[in-house]
């Protein structure tokens, strides 16, 4: 992984730590009031014992995903806390932050996929057990991932050792061709969501909706996560094996990527589904009304307006449908546009 525990005390760096701290600061209101959303869409809506739906499990990854943004950026705010008092902890936060920053962009391509999977075969359901199975593996997988690279670091420091051995150099090239993968399949799958959407197959408007969304937040995280990908890509082949990625890329690009771009990645996501969802909107709005003393409704109605479309089994995913609200279009949802293609 690139290198982000160097200390920080040009006016350059002050500058990325107070534009960093205020996203993080940001990022992790605005996920917390996002995922405040979902939860109480789902939770009073009874989902641990209702049907198994798109809508459903589209919000629980929502909630994955805001989960971890909102550890991303709140690792980051305590490495700036920390970086001058504590060098473990220091450390530790730069783990979890990495780790994070992994899962965001797992969650990111698992929606990007499970989109596409519901526009080419909307008939065909994928269940619940399958997606936890699916998160729990790769979150396992990139924990190992980091903890053996980890291990490896201390051992060098215990031994005063400074180059980089082949195991070390093994890891690496592993989690950049991991983030490639996560990276291309994310672009793949909404290219062919877009090519559908434009070749006139009978898609429910709901099901548009969402498509456009996630393709929002595919661009928002392939925008941030690219030159992320360029610096791991770096430090797995490019840098020598004694040589920090600073010193490859430059040290101003390195910081700007890990400390501005990362962190701004899970700060724009809520920024996404607000300008999506109107129910969300309300639901927010009525909130900082009521933390302002003003009373408000709007909160709870947009609360069972989504809990209502839960209930039908197939209501606009992701709350991102402005027209999602045209029943006779939602009873379209189900026709499959591989069928209705399939002369084109």
């Amino acid at each position: 992984m690139p290198d982000i525990c160097n200390p920080l005390s040009s006016q350059t760096d002050d500058l990325l730590v107070a534009c960093s701290s205020f996203i993080t600061v940001m990022g992790a209101l605005t996920n917390l009031l996002s995922i405040s959303f979902y939860i109480s869409v789902l939770c009073r809506a009874g989902v641990a014992g209702g049907p198994n739906t798109t809508e459903k499990l589209t919000k629980w990854i929502l909630v994955l995903l805001n989960s971890y943004d909102i550890v991303v950026c709140v690792s980051l705010i305590v490495y700036f806390f920390l970086q001058l008092n504590c060098v473990g902890m220091r450390d530790l936060a730069v783990a979890v932050f990495l780790y994070a920053v992994q899962c965001t962009g797992f969650m990111t391509c698992l929606l990007a996929v499970y989109r596409t999977i519901t526009i080419l075969w909307p008939h065909y359901v994928i269940k619940n057990n399958y997606i936890a199975a699916i998160i729990g593996a790769f979150g396992t997988f990139f924990f190992a991932l980091d903890a053996a690279g980890a291990a490896i670091s201390v051992h060098l420091e215990v031994k005063d050792r400074y180059h980089e051995p082949q195991s070390e150099r093994i890891i690496k090239a592993i989690q950049f061709i991991i983030y490639v993968i996560i990276f291309l399949t994310i672009v793949i799958s909404n290219t062919i969501c877009v090519k559908q959407l434009l070749s006139g197959c009978n898609i429910a408007a709901w099901k548009k909706q969402a498509t456009i969304t996630m393709g929002l937040l595919s661009v928002n995280y392939c925008v941030f996560n690219i030159g992320f990908v360029v610096q791991s890509g770096f430090v797995a082949f490019k840098c020598d094996m004694d040589t920090v990625a600073d010193v490859c890329i430059g040290e101003v690009a390195d910081k700007v990527i890990m400390f501005v771009l990362l962190p701004l990645n899970s700060a724009c996501n809520p920024v996404v589904y607000l300008s999506r969802d109107s129910k969300m909107r309300r639901f927010i709005g009525g909130w900082c009304g009521r933390l302002c003393g003003v009373s408000d409704r709007s909160a709870d109605s947009s609360v069972r307006s989504a809990i209502s479309r839960i209930g039908d089994g197939e209501g606009g995913e992701e709350g991102e449908g402005e027209g999602g609200g045209e029943d006779d279009l939602r009873r379209t949802g189900g026709s499959s546009c591989s069928t209705a293609c399939t002369n084109a």
